[in-house]
């Protein structure tokens, strides 16, 4: 079950709410066809992603407490899929992201190389190449590299359109419409008893 701070119970209301409707605009804009046979106007060259072709983002925490580096190979927006999938290099003595649950949102992690901790709830387990993980809503996660070399790694997601995160280590509770990869952390708005931005109280 989703594990929450004291505004949860406000915080899933309002997640419900804008959901339903967020999710029937997007039924009459896109018309039954496109929800039918989406990927009809997509040649199959758009179904094949090369490292490549793909722009390389990173991340760092103002502390470096965490960071990254990510490409994505295919996302919802581009395919009109129901997945995400990113590539990603986490690199000696970083963690991914602040330890976190989904309301919505499922993951899927694959170990391309390297050995990573996956912290999960309060568990800590280790991962190798050829692992793969899964993380449903409602479980706390995070990949972290204690070693000396970079882990790779993919990551699948059905990113619905809404969700709402919990960061049980600060007490925050982050509430948005889907926040696409790359837009800046300022623009998440967070439910905590003071103001809070994305790494408070993670580093």
């Amino acid at each position: 079950m989703f594990q929450a701070g004291p505004f949860f119970p406000v915080a899933i209301q309002i997640f419900y709410r804008i959901t339903t409707v967020k999710v029937h605009e997007r039924l009459d804009l896109a018309g039954l066809r496109s929800l039918s046979m989406p990927n009809a106007k997509l040649r199959s060259t758009q179904m094949i992603a090369r490292q490549s072709d793909k722009e390389t983002n990173t991340r760092e925490s103002p502390k470096g407490r965490f960071g990254f580096s990510r490409k994505a190979l295919f996302t919802i927006p581009e395919t009109g899929g129901p997945f995400d999938l990113d590539a990603v290099t986490l690199p000696p003595g970083k963690k991914n992201f602040p330890h976190h649950s989904h309301a919505a949102l499922w993951e899927m992690y694959y170990i391309v190389s390297g050995t990573a901790t996956i912290r999960m709830d309060d568990e800590h387990h280790t991962a190798k190449t050829g692992d793969a993980i899964m993380c449903p809503p409602g479980m706390a996660h995070q990949i972290s590299n204690d070693t000396d070399e970079d882990v790779v790694y993919l990551v699948v997601s059905d990113d619905p359109p809404f969700d709402a995160c919990y960061y049980p280590d600060s007490d925050k509770q982050l509430i948005a419409r889907k926040v696409w990869k790359g837009q800046p952390d300022e623009d998440r708005v967070f439910w905590t008893r003071t103001d809070q931005t994305y790494y408070d109280g993670e580093e």
